[in-house]
């Protein structure tokens, strides 16, 4: 973390008082359009906001105190200028305490560092319209600056943990060089919502752009720091409508205790990241995951309804609803495809007195 040292004049501080605890700063790294938030935590940070108030810079650029985030003596939240034309890549923090003199001027130890984030690959590269899907960016200094946020098309994205928990790797690890983040698009991007034309290129329906508090390059295509600034067409997503053609209709006997293997055709399934299979009898409802073999097929073990409060027919019996959870594909939750459920297959026992005795050879027949 980044500290400093600040004396303020007060009736309470002598002039020259060395002070005995350092602030901190945070964050320690920031695009150049500037938008970062930066704060200093302390002491003697000022007894009113005015003593402060024109005081804080990074180098050369100016940090403009928010008073409604100003805490007397204790913290200090600026906003850092544009830097686009300051060539200096670091520049230490600087707090001036009313009269920008020695005494009452601090500089941090660490130097804060100007960076420019971009991102260069999106994974998957496709997905289904009714979104859900976990999307990685992939780039150098994503977690740079104080805000970050992603937007697919017009739509909000969600990040799977919390952005200060994103990582150099993957996530979860605090890096200043971060090459990748987590996302979660939002649900139900309808195929019928407009898309800018110019965002759209021939045979894409969707694209995803980053926004955080400082506008990047253009030649970056997102931006970063701060809100409202023109968006501008970073990589193509492709989004499908993921669908089922055919279900299993029970051909073979599917226990109520589960577990029987139903191949599921359908059209973009290899799009989907998390599919279940889920079956409701009564009052149970069960999950059981699928496995995706390609695009058009998909493997799930059927779900147990063996704790259903209602019974089951030895002639088979039809479940409540039968459906999927394919992502955000909420169309195919409850399916009009079904099968029916049997009960579980009950040995009788091989003698009166549970023991049988048999010769070498001879042929072991169960009774189901």
């Amino acid at each position: 973390m980044l500290s400093l040292a600040v004396i303020w004049t007060s009736a309470r501080v002598q002039r020259g008082a060395l002070l005995q605890h350092l602030p901190q700063l945070f964050p320690e790294t920031g695009p150049r359009q500037g938008g970062t938030r930066v704060t200093i935590l302390g002491e003697n940070l000022g007894l009113q906001f005015r003593d402060i108030q024109m005081g804080v810079r990074v180098g050369k650029i100016p940090c403009m105190p928010v008073e409604e985030e100003y805490v007397s003596a204790e913290r200090i939240v600026c906003l850092l200028n544009d830097a686009t034309n300051y060539r200096v890549q670091e520049a230490h923090v600087e707090v001036c305490v009313k009269d920008c003199i020695n005494d009452y001027r601090a500089l941090s130890p660490r130097p804060f560092t100007f960076v420019t984030p971009y991102f260069n690959r999106i994974q998957p590269s496709q997905g289904p319209i009714s979104g859900g899907t976990r999307i990685t960016v992939e780039g150098s200094y994503l977690n740079a600056g104080s805000y970050v946020s992603v937007r697919f098309a017009q739509r909000p994205c969600f990040f799977k943990s919390s952005f200060h928990k994103l990582t150099l790797q993957k996530i979860d690890c605090p890096e200043i060089a971060m090459t990748a983040i987590s996302i979660i698009t939002l649900p139900s991007i309808h195929p019928s919502i407009h898309y800018p034309t110019r965002f759209i290129p021939s045979g894409v329906t969707g694209v995803c752009w980053c926004l955080s508090p400082a506008l990047l390059g253009r030649r970056q295509g997102y931006t970063l720091d701060r809100p409202g600034s023109d968006h501008m067409l970073l990589r193509h997503y492709h989004v499908t409508s993921a669908s089922l053609s055919d279900m299993p209709t029970g051909g073979g006997h599917i226990f109520k205790s589960g577990g029987t293997l139903l191949t599921v055709s359908g059209t973009n399934l290899a799009t989907i990241q998390e599919p279940k299979i889920r079956a409701k009898y009564g009052q149970v409802e069960s999950f059981h995951n699928c496995t995706v073999y390609n695009n058009s097929v998909m493997v799930c073990l059927a779900p147990s309804v063996a704790d259903s409060e209602l019974g089951f027919s030895e002639s088979g019996t039809d479940p409540d609803e039968i459906g999927f959870y394919l992502d955000n594909v909420n169309a195919l939750v409850v399916v009009n495809k079904t099968f029916s459920y049997y009960p579980d297959p009950v040995f009788e026992p091989l003698s009166p007195s549970g023991v049988l005795e048999l010769k070498p050879t001879s042929p072991l027949i169960l009774k189901v």
